[in-house]
């Protein structure tokens, strides 16, 4: 498989300007001949490129996870090159003061998308200071369920390794000071700007005893205790001693459209009535009333058999689809015959309801834009890795599939069977991605740990199915592939299925 090449700042500007004049004469060309890309290409290729580089204005000492999806730095800049004129979209977002990292997290990209976010900032300016060092709220970005903080620290020391809180408190509080339930991810570093460290987190899944809350309005408070890093024992060790106390109240401006369906649906082995649809620019909520309990508990076979019905699948206009067995962030209370449940996918993007084609959930699909005429897509299916992805037909005609059966893996040191999804259009050929079918069952971690170039998709049968996605090597496959890649293949993963 092809090796991800560590590249920092320096050789991705290096690599900028040596390719500028000579990608700007191609590009010259291919106006001139009518092929040169559109506008939608140029700002899907810059909003690649200035995440790349805003990862890489992290410090050397920050060690952050890489996205699954890889571009070299020397593409990087090619396409940098080749959209810096004509396209202002990232720009727009800057001037207008939305912070780059909820603008990287939520892939925003255009003045469009820009305003629709603003809509949804609120700017707390919630400040601690202890021990020479400032904690402040910065911009908060959310809706009614859940929301997205970023913090500016000033005067933290480098460290080794990533820094981190040796102890983070937080607590969401009603009107009259009632505590909610949520789930919460502790602030990461995000960026480093002289001496300013830049933290993000995220908040969701906020409910009392089960029951969803509304957000807006209710009081967050967060406490950080000691800031410092992990060794390579796995022990804290502490680089500045202090507490910050932030504490403010969230208020957002976010639209929710409401659907309602009242359809009778399968849940498992349960019966529910599926009552509404719950749309908001950061999330969708599907709300049921369960009207027959199913059994406490089931074998694997049963759940393979029945789990497509829990599954929450929004579709877009743009042929996107968020799936809930690929979403970081999904919540749900299951309810009972007393209790309502509920499940949500949060979004790393902000989306306007009209976006959304449909729903689907226990088994059944409610269409809420019929208007919108969808591309055709094709199965693609290989029998040695035992499952098949939907791919536009204009795509998938680009691809043949090559199939290993029984080899050994060497990472996991384990039989597998895999298949490479390699595409080939006018002269330029690379492989889209490759699921692999290996032996033995293996949590997302452990996938991660053994390789950390694949993404864990599934595990059933007493196998785990995975996907590498490929690389862009050179500028031809950049050329070719790139909005290919970024539009669909990115996406590939809720159209994937297990075969039997």
């Amino acid at each position: 498989r092809p090796h991800e090449v560590s590249r920092r700042k320096e050789d991705i500007m290096r690599d900028l300007e040596n390719m500028l004049q000579g990608l700007g004469e191609e590009n010259k060309k291919a106006e001139q001949e009518g092929s040169a890309m559109t506008e939608l290409e140029k700002k899907r290729i810059l909003a690649k490129t200035m995440e790349k580089i805003e990862q890489e204005k992290i410090s050397e000492n920050v060690q952050q996870k890489s996205n699954r999806w890889k571009v070299a730095g020397k593409v990087a800049a090619a396409a940098l090159a080749v959209v810096l004129v004509g396209t202002a979209g990232t720009k727009a977002a800057a001037a207008l003061g939305l912070d780059s990292s909820i603008r990287n997290f939520f892939g925003i990209q255009t003045q469009e998308e820009t305003k629709n976010a603003e809509k949804l900032i609120s700017t707390p300016q919630a400040t601690a200071a202890d021990n020479g060092t400032t904690i402040s709220t910065s911009q908060v970005i959310g809706d009614h369920t859940r929301l997205y903080a970023v913090l500016k620290a000033k005067n933290l020391p480098d460290v080794p390794g990533e820094l981190e809180f040796q102890d983070v408190s937080l607590s969401v509080k009603g009107d009259k000071g009632e505590t909610y339930d949520y789930t919460f991810a502790e602030p990461k570093v995000s960026g480093v700007d002289g001496d300013t460290m830049t933290f993000t987190l995220l908040v969701s899944g906020i409910n009392k005893d089960g029951n969803d809350v509304d957000i807006n309005g209710k009081n967050i408070e967060m406490t950080l205790k000691n800031a410092g890093y992990k060794n390579a024992k796995g022990k804290f060790v502490t680089v500045k001693k202090g507490s910050w106390n932030l504490n403010w109240t969230f208020h957002t401006e976010a639209d929710v459209t409401t659907k309602e369906v009242n359809k009778n649906i399968s849940l498992l082995d349960a019966k529910a009535t599926w009552k509404d649809i719950r749309i908001s620019p950061l999330s969708v909520t599907v709300d049921y009333q369960i009207t027959k309990s199913g059994k406490a508990h089931m074998s694997e076979k049963q759940w393979n058999k029945l789990e497509k019905t829990q599954r929450v699948v929004v579709q877009f206009a743009d042929g996107t689809r968020e799936d809930s067995r690929f979403c970081d962030d999904v919540n749900e209370e299951w309810g009972d015959e007393t209790n309502p449940g509920y499940r949500r996918i949060g979004f790393k993007k902000v989306i306007e309801s009209k976006d959304v084609v449909s729903v689907t959930f226990g088994g059944q699909t409610v269409v809420l834009n019929p208007d919108v005429k969808l591309a055709a897509r094709t199965k693609l299916s290989s029998k040695a890795a035992n499952c098949s992805v939907a791919l536009p037909k204009e795509v998938a005609k680009l691809i043949s599939v090559k199939e290993k059966k029984n080899v050994k893996n060497a990472d996991f040191k384990q039989k597998e069977s895999y298949a490479i999804f390699m595409a080939k259009k006018n002269g330029a050929k690379m492989p889209f991605f490759t699921i692999h079918k290996i032996k033995g069952q293996y949590s997302p971690e452990q996938v991660e740990k053994k390789n950390d170039m694949m993404t864990y998709v599934d595990s059933r049968g007493g196998y785990t199915y995975t996907i590498e996605y490929g690389e862009i090597q050179d500028e031809k496959q950049a050329k070719e592939f790139t909005d290919i890649l970024n539009t669909y293949i990115s996406n590939v993963l809720p159209y994937f299925e297990v075969l039997k």
